[in-house]
């Protein structure tokens, strides 16, 4: 019983939101989830972090994670 009301309630809160895509093919897109009835973003995705990394001049791609053992 606890498994159809977990279920029910995941749906309830997946229509409750919109997903927004902002961007472009040059800059990168991002995507939102946004709350329907505040208007609040829920996520996001690339995180705010990784963007403001992103337009630093000192980024480079493979500099966050060091793969080497």
């Amino acid at each position: 019983m606890s498994n159809q009301r977990e279920a029910r309630q995941g749906a309830e809160t997946l229509t409750n939101h919109r997903l927004i895509i902002e961007g472009d093919p040059v800059s990168g897109y991002v995507y939102k989830s946004v709350d329907r009835l505040t208007g609040q973003v829920v996520s996001a995705y690339p995180r705010e972090a990784v963007i403001r990394l992103k337009s630093e001049p000192s980024y480079a791609q493979g500099s966050v994670i060091d793969t080497q053992a």
